[in-house]
């Protein structure tokens, strides 16, 4: 009953509902359901004012007989396009206005009330919308009040607290399931009580004006095909409104007392729930109270306790469950018993022997009559609480469990400022993907008038977590969206990165469905269009970088942590069966995601960045520990490097390694790029950077985090294993190899000390010739490259950091040089690092003036090109913000 009502909120899905396609695609509630019924909502707002308007109008021509006629614009307004085109309003109802008679019965009769019927369906389903508004609202402070019991409050609170909730729930459900019928009954009558109105209205005036017989003879087809679609309509909204009232009744209702006589009632004094401790148990006596309460013990097994009989009949109170009770036993005394429940007891007080002895008569007659029900109910409660989650990422023992890999549903997250506020955030895992989107409000009706006010939540910081990453998000919310309260979140064990969430708006998009039968076509075909609700935050994160664990540390129940890369997500289930779900399926994601990486084919490999690299001598290992299969690269150093490795890189800093993933950081491998690292490789590359590394001090795979940063410090960053024997390269050989664009060259003069921003001899030597040092003089190396269109040195330079913008004696970049030798490649690769095209030199002349003045137009439009796109992002950034 409870996983029933929770899943029709979209609370949690259990294992054991997985397969209810009908439950989950018509009554959950979610941020898609909501924004179709607000869109409905809406709708039969707008269809009011026309209904109203097409009944004034009709009131009007029954009045005035026929000094007044009925405006076309208010049939137009009801009926859709299809509809429109099949009867002609205009000219008709022109026509029309000519030949009214006395015909007020009758369009009273088969028009106005109707109408007036369907008006009032409208309000109806739209009072509705505002009920489970307000139910919904009732559920999410009583979700509120349950998770925030602490771990060690009594079994009976705890227990008052969840009937509370489920009671809610299945209320809200019904209200919601109420809500969803009654918008789309409304918006189906669209379709039919219109249709019939006129068709009725055009029928009445054929047999009342014999002067309009020709004229509306003509139509009787068009109008004839109105009322049949609508009888049609009509029937296939009956039938389904049939089905939802027999679907409604095996809906789960709040608690309630069955009918019939009681097994027991009577007065008994309640003692308090206590541990079976002896000394705990005398403690708990001297400090807890007896509260005499009227007592009834019904045949489902449910004891119900009040403050006196009248309550019993109106009171709704929480039950225990006889199910769960181990024994019933005689204690303390003539008149005292307890109820054993698990490592808890309830102490009862009988006034006489003889009432004690007639209560536990029936106490342990339901026991020994129901052993089959407290067996399956003591093992559904075990169940509840087994603890899952060792803190590790078990990819396979939680894929045995079962194989969903996606799952969505409300979790509650806490705010990080100073007011701590749990709000509830719609959560979902798809696509290698966890996601977690908080709303500012979920109403699918307007707000009361005393309800429109500005909250204290419409002012906070907004923000999206992105990619285990910060990064500000500014996006137009929909125009005139509505909002409504949602409230929910953890987070309290969120690292203090997540705090800077900076301010944000955004559009949900949901998938809406038609306003016709649930059955129709229109209802199957789903655009995707923007949700109505205002999004405050969003959390994105990558599945193949998250680790699931259960937060046992948490103060509160239900915890769960998602632990990232950059950051960890600390998230609130409803209860431990939904709990377990999460985390079970975060991991399947996670398994299935890490299993499809490393299971790629290998044609499929070869088409891609990394099938590519790895090709190169040497790259089919890593650089440094020879790891199988790296998939990570130093851009600026070119080496690939696995994993463990890869991580030590980072911590040198950009300025020695810059890190890039072969199979993620698709955005970074340019075809100049792509072109550098296969130039090179590992295994020509370590024979500059390792070339007298001992036998000894190698790493392998297997090495230790200590190990392998020890190493990789030494070579990369002290350069210890990088050759000092015979002449060290001097500062024409890295222009040497800029000339003729040898990468490996330039490779080791950068590691063996050469400065990226040298500059070139004005004077011949053994390696630079006279021809080059009179036409490269004080040159810097990559006004080298860009002069002499050498692409895989200027790539090489540029990721190691060179000046992009360094001028030359007469004040030329790189880019102008580029411009002036015609170099299409290398004036592309200087854009791409920022290079500035309006840089005059001392001349006073631009990249794009040498551009026109030479008659490069091609160059001078990829330069306009990109000063536009960069024009367009400044605007962009700057209306963001």
């Amino acid at each position: 009953r409870t996983s029933i009502a929770r899943r029709a909120l979209g609370l949690g899905r259990s294992a054991n509902t997985l397969d209810d396609s009908r439950m989950d695609s018509e009554i959950a509630d979610s941020p898609r359901c909501r924004a179709e019924l607000r869109s409905q909502v809406l709708e039969l707002q707008k269809v009011d004012s026309n209904v109203q308007g097409f009944i004034d109008g009709v009131g009007q021509l029954c009045n005035a007989l026929g000094s007044s006629f009925l405006a076309a614009s208010c049939v137009t307004d009801l009926l859709n396009d299809t509809e429109l085109s099949t009867l002609n309003v205009h000219e008709l109802f022109q026509h029309l206005a000519d030949f009214a008679e006395n015909m007020q019965s009758q369009l009273r009769e088969l028009v106005v009330l109707p109408m007036a019927q369907y008006q009032q369906a409208v309000s109806k389903a739209i009072r509705q919308a505002r009920v489970f508004d307000e139910e919904a609202e009732g559920l999410d402070a009583a979700q509120l009040k349950y998770l925030a019991l602490p771990r060690d409050s009594p079994l009976e609170t705890r227990a008052y607290a969840q009937q509370d909730l489920d009671d809610r729930a299945a209320t809200v459900a019904l209200s919601l399931f109420d809500a969803r019928c009654a918008l789309q009954d409304a918006c189906s009558e669209q379709r039919t009580v219109p249709q019939r109105t006129v068709g009725e209205m055009l029928v009445s005036q054929l047999a009342y004006h014999q002067s309009c017989t020709r004229l509306l003879s003509g139509a009787m087809p068009q109008v004839n095909a109105l009322l049949s679609d609508a009888e049609q309509r009509g029937t296939s909204l009956a039938v389904q409104q049939e089905a939802d009232a027999k679907e409604r009744a095996a809906m789960p209702r709040p608690e309630q007392r069955t009918a019939g006589a009681p097994l027991a009632e009577g007065w008994l004094c309640k003692g308090a729930f206590g541990l079976l401790q002896a000394e705990k148990k005398a403690h708990l006596a001297r400090l807890k109270p007896w509260h005499k309460r009227w007592f009834v013990l019904c045949e489902d097994g449910k004891l119900f306790y009040y403050k006196g009989p009248e309550d019993a009949v109106t009171a709704l109170k929480v039950p225990l469950n006889m199910n769960l009770v181990q024994s019933v036993s005689v204690v303390n005394g003539p008149l005292e018993f307890e109820l054993r429940m698990g490592p808890r007891t309830l102490r009862l007080k009988a006034t006489d022997p003889t009432e004690r002895a007639r209560w536990m008569e029936a106490l342990n007659n339901y026991l020994d009559t129901h052993t089959e029900a407290r067996a399956a109910a003591a093992a559904s409660n075990r169940r509840r609480f087994i603890a899952q989650g060792l803190g590790i990422r078990d990819l396979d023992g939680f894929a045995s469990t079962h194989s969903r890999t996606s799952i969505s549903g409300f979790l509650h997250r806490q705010d990080m400022d100073i007011m701590r506020r749990w709000r509830k955030w719609w959560c979902t895992v798809e696509n290698g993907e966890l996601k977690s989107v908080l709303f500012e409000q979920l109403r699918i009706s307007d707000p009361h008038p005393r309800e429109a006010r500005v909250t204290r939540g419409s002012t906070r910081e907004k923000g999206t977590f992105r990619g285990g990453t910060i990064a500000e998000t500014h996006s137009a919310a929909s125009a005139g969206s509505p909002a409504a309260s949602s409230s929910g979140g953890s987070g309290n064990g969120a690292t203090g990165s997540l705090a800077f969430l900076s301010t944000s708006t955004s559009t949900a998009v949901v998938r809406s469905t038609s306003t016709g039968s649930r059955d129709s076509p229109e209802a199957k075909a789903r655009p995707v269009t923007p949700l109505p609700f205002r999004v405050m935050q969003t959390v994105q994160l990558p599945l193949a970088t998250v680790t699931v664990r259960e937060a046992r540390q948490a103060a509160v129940s239900f915890c769960f942590e998602v632990i990232s890369p950059q950051g960890s997500l600390l998230l609130q289930a409803i209860s431990q069966e939904e709990m377990q779900l999460w985390m079970q399926t975060i991991q399947n994601g996670t398994a299935e995601l890490l299993g499809s990486l490393t299971r790629m084919s290998t044609r499929a490999l070869e088409n891609t960045t990394l099938g590519v690299l790895r090709a190169v001598d040497g790259n089919a290992l890593c650089a440094d520990c020879g790891a199988a299969h790296p998939t990570w690269a130093s851009i600026n150093l070119g080496v690939i490097v696995c994993l463990a490795c890869a991580g030590v890189h980072r911590q040198l800093g950009v300025h020695i390694s810059k890190v890039r993933s072969l199979e993620l950081d698709t955005k970074e491998w340019s075809a100049p790029l792509v072109s550098l690292m296969l130039a090179l490789g590992n295994e020509r590359l370590n024979t500059i950077w390792q070339p007298t590394l001992p036998a000894e001090q190698a790493i392998k795979s297997d090495a230790g985090n200590a190990q392998r940063e020890a190493f990789i410090r030494k070579k990369y960053e002290a350069r210890e294993f990088v050759s000092d024997e015979g002449p060290a390269p001097s500062d024409a050989s890295l222009f040497t190899a800029a000339l003729s664009d040898d990468v490996f060259i330039a490779a080791e003069c950068l590691a063996r000390g050469v400065a990226v921003d040298v500059t070139a001899p004005a004077v011949a030597t053994a390696e630079w010739s006279g021809e080059a040092a009179a036409l490269h003089g004080h040159r810097g190396a990559l006004h080298v490259c860009a002069a002499c269109g050498s692409e895989g040195v200027l790539e090489l330079l540029l990721q190691n950091a060179a000046p992009v913008d360094a001028e030359e004696p007469s004040g030329k970049t790189p880019l102008r040089l580029a411009v002036d030798a015609a170099e299409a490649g290398c004036v592309l690769q200087l854009l791409t690092r920022g290079a500035n095209i309006s840089y005059a030199d001392h001349a006073g002349q631009t990249p794009m003036q040498a551009a026109l003045e030479h008659g490069h137009e091609d160059l001078q439009q990829l330069m306009l090109d990109y000063k536009l796109a960069q024009d367009e992002k400044l605007l962009e950034q700057s209306m963001k913000q």
